[in-house]
């Protein structure tokens, strides 16, 4: 799985006011996906991320963000902070790959994940029993 970690950036507009100021660019935000995504989990050092969606960059120049139905407004905000990023920095930094349609055309394709704060207690758990286990294993 590919991610890019970005943190949840303060921000006092909303997310559809973002995304309004952002289309000038060639970024666009599709509708949170209907499908409910099981999005928390534990990274190598046990810290508990949530990934939030996901952003898509084609040859064209067209940048979409793909929230899932459980994104906040915040969470949101990330995912069109990721698509200017890529506007201005390209598809060079850690986390994105390259992806071909079935047709041939090649597109770039981001999951974007963001620390979670409280996580809830079955991710908990399983960074803990992670930790637990790395300190008996390379002891």
């Amino acid at each position: 799985m590919s991610a890019y970690l970005y943190p949840v950036e303060r921000y006092s507009g909303s997310p559809t006011d973002l995304a309004e100021s952002l289309r000038w660019l060639g970024i666009t935000e599709r509708p949170p996906t209907d499908e409910v995504v099981c999005s928390e989990w534990n990274d190598k050092v046990g810290r508990v991320l949530r990934e939030v969606g996901d952003v898509t960059t084609y040859a064209d120049g067209r940048v979409t963000t793909w929230p899932y139905k459980d994104a906040t407004p915040a969470e949101r905000i990330v995912l069109l902070r990721t698509a200017e990023r890529v506007v201005t920095h390209g598809t060079g930094e850690p986390g994105w790959t390259l992806r071909v349609t079935p047709g041939g055309r090649r597109y770039h394709w981001c999951a974007v994940s963001v620390l979670v704060e409280k996580p809830a207690a079955a991710a908990e758990a399983s960074a803990t029993a992670a930790v637990d286990h790395d300190r008996r294993v390379l002891a």
